[in-house]
């Protein structure tokens, strides 16, 4: 019987603890805090320790990622979309409630230095520049869909919506423009592709209003459906990550793919052999633009080595076989 009466008090109290947590909770107003900022920088490090600086430069973002070990820096254009929605959670976050005030509670919550994400925002106001630091730390609250999170100076342990360590502890190049190509693939009017020591060259043929392609070296018509199907890989070229390797520590290329415009534009893709990184295996791609055009809509910079997935390197390889 005594058992049971412990049992029953131990319920009743931890019963007595949520309803007063949630009434606690829902009797405090949702705040806020970075609504109205105008933000024009970020910098905060992620999960792998390198330290990211993301800037509004003349109407563009840029990203800087600065190595800790090295601290070589490589500076690229931002995503926009993905930049813009970051601070969008920022600026929609809410505080849930308060938590603590006790600054020794901050290991309980990763709000310590050694496990919180740290951030700085630098934002406009009055035509002035200020800076705000905050700490994010674990996920918690009642469906773990918030975080706990600090303001400095303050040291109030705040429960936030909004706002998570994951959206910050993303691979540098999620943040980056990863876009290698854009161009109007109707304007192609012939193309090459060189793998194995062998090189196939696909011309172009307009004959009484109708199109068709041939395979020079065989002097063969190929399934215009396929053609086209290939050449769309080249109306929008995105690369799946962007590779720390300079251009001069590469190898000889594996496959090599020359694209050439009706007005004289053209520009030559070099795909190098596999490279294993932390986040998988990818095949570096670089891309050259020989000849500017305004059918290249976009070519990204030469210095720039991106990646793709397996896949899709077999499928601008071989597609055509």
């Amino acid at each position: 019987m005594k058992r049971y009466l412990i049992w029953v008090i131990t319920i009743l109290l931890l019963g007595s603890i949520f309803i007063l947590r949630t009434v606690t909770r829902y009797s405090f107003k949702p705040k806020k805090i970075f609504a109205n900022l105008h933000i024009i920088e970020l910098e905060f490090k992620n999960s792998k320790g390198e330290k990211l600086n993301i800037k509004k430069e003349n109407d563009e973002w840029i990203v800087t990622k600065v190595s800790t070990s090295t601290e070589q820096k490589h500076v690229y254009a931002g995503n926009k979309e993905q930049i813009n929605q970051l601070i969008d959670n920022i600026k929609n976050s809410e505080i849930v409630e308060i938590v603590s005030r006790n600054e020794t509670s901050y290991p309980n919550f990763e709000l310590d230095e050694e496990h919180a994400v740290k951030v700085t925002i630098t934002f406009l106001k009055n035509k002035k520049t200020n800076n705000k630091k905050f700490f994010i730390g674990k996920e918690g609250g009642f469906s773990y869909e918030e975080s706990y999170l600090r303001i400095e100076p303050n040291p109030e342990v705040l429960l936030v919506k909004g706002i998570k360590k994951l959206q910050f502890n993303r691979p540098y190049y999620e943040f980056c423009n990863k876009t290698i190509l854009k161009s109007n693939i109707e304007q192609i009017d012939f193309f090459t592709i060189t793998s194995d020591g062998k090189r196939k060259k696909f011309n172009k043929n307009l004959l009484n209003g109708t199109t068709s392609w041939i395979l020079v070296e065989t002097k063969k018509s190929i399934d215009i459906t396929k053609v086209n199907s290939y050449l769309n890989f080249f109306k929008e070229f995105n690369g799946d990550a962007i590779l720390d390797h300079k251009i001069s520590s590469l190898p000889k290329p594996v496959l090599q793919i020359n694209l050439h415009y009706q007005d004289k534009g053209e520009v030559l893709l070099q795909f190098y052999q596999r490279t294993d990184t932390d986040e998988g295996s990818f095949f570096p791609v670089r891309i050259l633009l020989t000849q500017p055009s305004s059918s290249i809509e976009f070519c990204a910079n030469k210095e720039t080595t991106f990646g793709i997935y397996e896949f899709r390197y077999n499928d601008f390889k071989s597609y055509l076989d």
